[in-house]
């Protein structure tokens, strides 16, 4: 069965993809995400962002996905 993951995104990374949320399948762990969202958006790979699974922030590449999971891609933001 295909992983089917959700991806949200925010800030000037919604910019470059031009949406603010799509799915994505067949994607194991987020060093896929990574390579599949770098080779679709070159210009990613000059943008800082984080990347939460689930409402938690991730520094793991090799964090594995599973089926639903909620996905956000998070600009550098200030706090107020």
């Amino acid at each position: 069965m295909a992983v089917k993951i959700n991806i949200l995104v925010f800030g000037n990374i919604a910019d470059i993809i031009n949406k603010s949320e799509f799915q994505l399948e067949n994607i194991n762990n987020i060093t896929e995400l990574k390579t599949f969202l770098f080779d679709k958006y070159p210009d990613l790979k000059e943008k800082t962002f984080k990347i939460s699974v689930n409402g938690e922030m991730t520094n793991s590449d090799t964090l594995n996905l599973s089926q639903n999971d909620n996905i956000a891609l998070l600009p550098p933001f200030a706090g107020g």
